[in-house]
């Protein structure tokens, strides 16, 4: 399983904003329920205050390519 912690060190591009899972999955090319799916496998993400889930996409396309590349690769 590929957890967070694989892409935590990677570089965030500069004025990377945090974007929402609407707006994640629209970028992913993905349904709202994989990326649901996804954060409960480990996808990297922040909750801001009590429910809201926030996402920095590049890291979290970079952990989904990463768990793609790893599953390909079993």
């Amino acid at each position: 399983m590929v957890d967070g912690a694989d892409v935590i060190g990677l570089p965030v591009p500069e004025g990377e904003r945090y974007v929402g899972r609407k707006e994640l999955a629209r970028r992913m090319g993905v349904s709202v329920a994989t990326v649901d799916r996804m954060v409960r496998e480990g996808m990297p993400s922040e909750t801001w205050g009590m429910r809201t889930r926030r996402f920095l996409p590049s890291r979290a396309i970079a952990w989904a390519r990463t768990r793609k590349e790893r599953s390909e690769a079993a």
